[in-house]
């Protein structure tokens, strides 16, 4: 869903059908991941704190994740990739 200005407290919907592998923090910030396939992930971050889904929903598409976390110094923004690896830890060290 696209929202012109600040995105504070827009909805974030799940790209695809899969299960949450991840819902915490990491970087960056409060993050959910969604795996699609065995090797396709959705990554969603900078998420209000109050989490929608916990490891192990499984989410279809379209289904509500969250919400963007409200960032006092600047707008608000959503982090969102589709990568082929959970974690790697020559990029990420031991976090998603």
């Amino acid at each position: 869903h696209r929202v012109a200005g600040n995105t504070a407290g827009a909805e974030v919907i799940a790209a695809a059908a899969g299960e949450v592998v991840f819902a915490g923090y990491a970087y960056p910030g409060p993050v959910a991941i969604v795996r699609h396939a065995a090797d396709l992930f959705s990554v969603y971050g900078h998420l209000d704190r109050a989490l929608e889904v916990a490891v192990g929903d499984r989410v279809a598409r379209g289904q509500r994740i969250g919400t963007v976390l409200p960032q006092p110094a600047n707008d608000a923004r959503l982090h969102f990739e589709l990568r082929t690896f959970l974690t790697q830890d020559r990029v990420n060290g031991a976090a998603p």
